[in-house]
């Protein structure tokens, strides 16, 4: 299995790339995105697996915003609330883990979605990778790599 990954400019991008996915047959549920925008209605409504890291602050420790047992939780957001698929909190390497994004690469993506572009991936079979890889540069994303 190989992971298509993309930076996209914004999230309307991200939209056109999962309809042109699903036009190709790809199940969208399995998708991947991470923002630091509120999911829109036009990606939730795909089942797309939405990261959102909100108004996290990286700036520094203690805000107690990640507890010790591993949970995630934002201050002023009731869990009950939270749309499901919908993941909150400062997740942006968990994320890029799960992507097979290596290393050495994490910190390209990471500030991509500081600086409000917003990640997707999608893994497919090796043999598929490569289209898939036009399908990315086509929907508007800037830079598109595959990882094994």
């Amino acid at each position: 299995m190989a992971t298509v990954v993309g930076i996209f400019p914004n999230n309307a991008s991200v939209s056109t790339l999962l309809s042109a996915l699903s036009a190709a047959g790809h199940d969208v549920s399995r998708a991947q995105v991470i923002s630091n925008a509120d999911v829109p209605t036009e990606i939730a409504s795909t089942g797309v697996q939405y990261t959102w890291i909100g108004d996290v602050s990286r700036a520094g420790g203690g805000s107690g915003i990640i507890t010790g047992a591993g949970g995630i939780g934002v201050p002023g957001l009731d869990a009950t609330s939270r749309t499901e698929g919908v993941i909150y909190g400062d997740s942006v390497n968990d994320f890029l883990a799960a992507l097979n994004v290596p290393d050495a690469r994490t910190d390209d993506y990471a500030q991509a979605v500081e600086a409000g572009r917003t990640v997707a991936g999608l893994r497919v079979d090796d043999g598929a990778a490569d289209a898939l890889r036009g399908v990315f540069s086509s929907s508007g994303a800037t830079v598109v790599d595959v990882f094994a």
